[in-house]
């Protein structure tokens, strides 16, 4: 047990992840020996999950006495006891713990993206105002709703290759009217000055009268 408990010591200071199944012929949840192993740091996953109140493990017996010991980082995986006879040929049962790739093996995280801010937020009624006045004006000046009306009056079915191209060019403009519209519906203040001590007491007193004043 003394060279057991150096070993675990070694590899949990260097970080690993440790699984030790073992018969402790003595009950598990009082033995010294388990006491030990929760003392350096171990845990028992089976009593962990399902409670003290674990079936014996061996066929002539009352008590636990096989367990599966992890280091903390392991107790979230699904673990039990199989029936006597299950899994392997022997007078104990058959203790399993199913242990994901992810964590035995690791695996490489993708990378954040960082989703970049829309200038338009539709919980503003003065934002989405000032976004509809410029869609507006956009479609005013582009003519886009009497090209669209020009448009539905001569449809025919399928439509001609210049009614096609019209229509094309309507959705194009549309588009760039709506980008046009959300650039110009609200600024962004920030990054233009870098941060300062005076800027952030600038800040502050801002922040002090606008919570005033509501």
């Amino acid at each position: 047990m003394a060279d057991l408990s150096i070993y675990i010591l070694e590899c949990l200071t260097l970080g690993d992840q440790l699984v030790l199944a073992l018969d402790l012929n003595d009950d598990i949840r009082s033995s010294s020996a388990a006491a030990s192993l929760v003392a350096l740091g171990l845990q028992e996953v089976l009593l962990h999950r399902h409670g003290a109140k674990a079936p014996p493990t061996y066929n002539r017996g009352s008590t636990p006495i096989d367990a599966i010991f992890v280091s903390p980082t392991l107790l979230g995986c699904h673990a039990g006891y199989m029936a006597f006879g299950e899994g392997i040929p022997s007078d104990h049962r058959c203790l399993w713990l199913d242990i994901p790739f992810s964590i035995a093996f690791g695996h490489d995280l993708p990378p954040v993206v960082q989703a970049p801010a829309r200038r338009l937020k539709c919980n503003d009624p003065r934002i989405v105002k000032r976004y509809l006045d410029s869609y507006s004006s956009f479609l005013l000046s582009h003519r886009l709703v009497d090209r669209a009306f020009d448009l539905q009056e001569q449809a025919t079915y399928p439509l001609s290759p210049a009614l096609q191209s019209e229509w094309e060019s309507i959705d194009l403009l549309r588009v760039q009217g709506m980008r046009f519209a959300e650039s110009h519906c609200r600024k962004f203040r920030q990054g233009g000055v870098a941060w300062s001590p005076t800027l952030q007491k600038a800040i502050d007193s801002i922040t002090l009268f606008q919570l005033i004043c509501k």
